[in-house]
């Protein structure tokens, strides 16, 4: 876990609290956080992930989540129970084009006019935005997850 902190400080500059944390190492039980396909946003190209005080979310290219070959959804969902992280998985949606055979992408959303990117040679591109909200063992409805052992 010290590896993943140290990594996600030198190439993203966010330094993550221990609740952070959790929620980096359980999305990264479907990659490695250096193997993530993030997208990469703006001109400037930066990574497409937010960090809050109270949840992590990336939003990834062409990511296959199954539950036995490959077993990344597996994987996630026994990590979000051992690190009692809530995950949700969202539908996104990118927009892109290519300048001097550069991509460019940003995330469009819920309330955007598409035909306003389209008419100006943008294509778009699906994506799945994973969030994931650090939880405690007691609380209510929305500070509480349960562990490993309401998988058994």
């Amino acid at each position: 876990m010290r590896d993943l902190h140290w990594w996600v400080k030198a190439n993203w500059g966010h330094d993550l609290n221990p609740d952070q944390l959790r929620c980096m190492e359980t999305i990264c039980t479907i990659r490695a956080a250096h193997n993530l396909p993030l997208a990469r946003l703006g001109l400037s190209r930066k990574p497409a992930i937010e960090v809050h005080p109270f949840y992590i979310a990336v939003t990834l290219f062409s990511v296959d989540l199954a539950t036995f070959d490959g077993s990344e959804l597996t994987r996630l969902v026994r990590s979000a129970h051992a690190n009692r992280v809530r995950v949700g998985i969202h539908p996104a949606l990118l927009m892109c084009k290519l300048r001097n055979d550069e991509s460019i992408t940003f995330e469009v959303g819920p309330g955007d006019d598409l035909d306003r990117w389209v008419a100006r040679d943008w294509w778009p591109q699906a994506a799945l935005r994973i969030q994931a909200n650090h939880r405690q063992e007691h609380g209510n409805q929305f500070e509480r997850h349960p562990g490993m052992e309401a998988l058994a």
